[in-house]
């Protein structure tokens, strides 16, 4: 979800010479219990590998690694047939005629550069084009390597440890099929926005997203999501931490360490998970690894 909300940010100086470095890792405890909360971006590049030092301490620490959804599941050739369905229009409604001339024209040229037309696309929602066009981007520059919760997903599969997931791949799904609906011309000409600067953009959130500076992540991706859209990024960000954060809150009570990893836009901005778990009364720490 978060790769398409690609936002400028501001530039990060980051300092020389410190004692240590800070990374998208946060603790969160309670009396006697405790759990990790991780901040993923879904699409790396190869050097940007190693993860942050952090996912190890966490990962070491864990016996369970909750992700946003089933990883697994979403691979099955079920889920691909129910996603395809769901994100079709009705029949006889064509996605092209809910775009305003303009727009379609700027889409129409981006599609020819990835040597396509707008037929394939035309018969589903908004979000299937979005997301389609972000991803179409993202090979274009190379940034194709598996991302955080894919690593983490994988470790997690060769060490034997167990699993869990904030939402179901159908609320997933379900998600993805009212994302933009009454506003297509909206996110259609956004994405196609950001695709203009995607490449330098990219450089600046990853630099943002492995210091885990949430002030930088919040201008990145929560204010200009909220200022576009409130009606996105209410149901992109705020319902869904509000349905995550009574599951987290219960995790917290068990006697295993989870380490949960979501989005980092999830855990930006005054409606984010950080915050909302510091209101609660949790203390939540940045996890500080030795400097390189």
């Amino acid at each position: 979800m978060t790769v398409c909300a690609i936002r400028r940010l501001l530039v990060i100086l980051l300092l020389v010479g410190t004692p240590a470095a800070a990374d998208p890792v946060w603790r969160v405890s309670n009396g006697g219990h405790e759990l990790y909360l991780g901040g993923s971006i879904h699409l790396l590049r190869q050097q940007d590998y190693p993860l942050p030092a952090a996912f190890d301490e966490a990962f070491a620490r864990a016996g369970r690694l909750i992700f946003e959804t089933d990883i697994a599941a979403t691979r099955s050739p079920a889920f691909q047939q129910t996603m395809d369905r769901a994100l079709r229009l009705p029949e006889g409604e064509r996605l092209g005629d809910r775009l305003k001339p303009e727009t379609r024209q700027l889409l129409e040229a981006r599609l020819k550069l990835f040597g396509l037309g707008l037929e394939p696309f035309d018969g589903y929602r908004p979000a299937l084009l979005s997301l389609s066009l972000t991803m179409l981007e993202l090979q274009r520059l190379g940034i194709d390597a598996p991302g955080v919760d894919e690593a983490l997903f994988r470790k997690a599969r060769q060490a034997g440890k167990a699993m869990g997931w904030l939402e179901t791949p159908q609320q997933q799904i379900a998600f993805l099929s009212r994302m933009g609906e009454g506003e297509e011309d909206l996110l259609i000409r956004q994405t196609l926005l950001e695709l203009t600067t995607l490449e330098q953009d990219f450089d600046r959130m990853i630099e943002a997203w492995r210091i885990g500076d949430l002030d930088a992540l919040e201008a990145l991706f929560v204010t200009p999501t909220k200022t576009l859209s409130p009606r996105l990024y209410r149901e992109l960000m705020v319902e869904r931490n509000r349905q995550w954060l009574p599951r987290i809150v219960e995790w917290l009570k068990t006697p295993e360490v989870e380490l949960i990893v979501v989005g980092s836009a999830h855990l930006a901005g005054d409606e984010g998970l950080v915050r909302a778990l510091r209101r609660k009364g949790y203390r939540v720490e940045r996890v500080d690894s030795p400097a390189q």
